[in-house]
């Protein structure tokens, strides 16, 4: 499967070559701007690029594309903070709809599609999720939100499900993966 993966923006229409992405409270952004993997504001350690996913045009800006096979980026240390409150953005874009891919992932947290569905998943101690649909062959706009209560999955902008689960999000500081596929 092959999948990619674009950066984020305020305002698609903007002709800036400077990406737009706000800083308060945000721990990365990936912008893939000038074919760099690594994190822009400089939070998350510098990521290794495992067999040459390619660069491309995305939504907004750069996309990274990934064979669905081996390749991958790796980022040895990115921090979460401990409290009640994380967000994730993404425009994902896939070739397939019918396995499992995990295009974000720590053992807290996993942004993932799963045949017609993608979604955010939450392991604090144990694991659930809160899923959208998605259509190969087109970019789709994913955020997840988690409050410390629920799980919320935005598919193109629109609300998709909620899942009640209540626990506290504890400091993380270990391995970010993008598009390891099957972890």
């Amino acid at each position: 499967a092959v999948f990619a993966v674009s950066s984020c923006k305020k305002d698609k229409n903007t002709t800036t070559t400077t990406p737009y992405y706000p800083t308060d409270s945000l721990a990365a952004y990936f912008g893939f701007e000038n074919n760099n993997i690594n994190d822009a504001l400089g939070n998350v350690s510098s990521g290794t690029n495992y067999h040459s996913a390619t660069f491309g045009t995305g939504v907004h800006g750069n996309a990274i594309t990934f064979n669905g096979v081996d390749q991958y980026l790796d980022y040895t240390t990115a921090p979460v903070s401990s409290g009640n409150g994380m967000s994730f953005s993404v425009w994902l874009k896939s070739d397939t709809t019918n396995s499992t891919s995990f295009f974000l992932y720590t053992p807290m947290y996993a942004l993932f599609t799963d045949n017609n569905s993608t979604g955010m998943a939450v392991s604090i101690p144990s694991t659930n999720s809160a899923l959208g649909n998605f259509h190969s062959q087109q970019w789709t706009h994913l955020a997840g939100t988690y409050d410390g209560t629920n799980i919320k999955v935005y598919i193109n902008g629109a609300l998709a499900q909620t899942v009640n689960w209540p626990s506290t999000i504890s400091n993380y500081n270990g391995t970010l993966t993008l598009a390891k596929f099957n972890t």
